[in-house]
């Protein structure tokens, strides 16, 4: 029987506390940026913060909406911290905050926060 995405997850990070928040940043250059910093506790595998980004990103992906042209982008800092942000095509602020709302419900739908 195959499981789906969020029950994998579920499965392979059980008492792993995940923090997540979302925070508008600024880019390397200069324009706005949604971002949602995953943090695990120290002793979690970087495995488990793979999987966590993954299933942030796949969620922030598969729910945007077919109008918004950002991209879904991911990175790590090390082996308890990463992000998903979105890479805005015209980085207004309009663009911005339809981006940083569309990354709060996602994290809201995951149970994050």
């Amino acid at each position: 029987m195959m499981m789906t995405l969020m029950e994998h997850v579920a499965s392979t990070s059980s008492g792993d506390h995940v923090a997540c928040e979302v925070t508008m940043q600024t880019s390397e250059y200069g324009t706005l940026r949604p971002v949602a910093q995953i943090t695990l506790p120290r002793d979690a595998h970087h495995r488990r913060l793979g999987a966590a980004l993954h299933v942030l990103a796949a969620a922030a992906e598969a729910g945007t909406p077919a109008s918004e042209r950002w991209c879904t982008c991911m990175d790590r800092s090390g082996d308890v911290v990463g992000y998903v942000y979105l890479d805005l095509v015209d980085g207004s602020e309009s663009e911005a905050a339809r981006g940083l709302a569309h990354l709060r419900d996602v994290v809201r739908r995951l149970g994050w926060i």
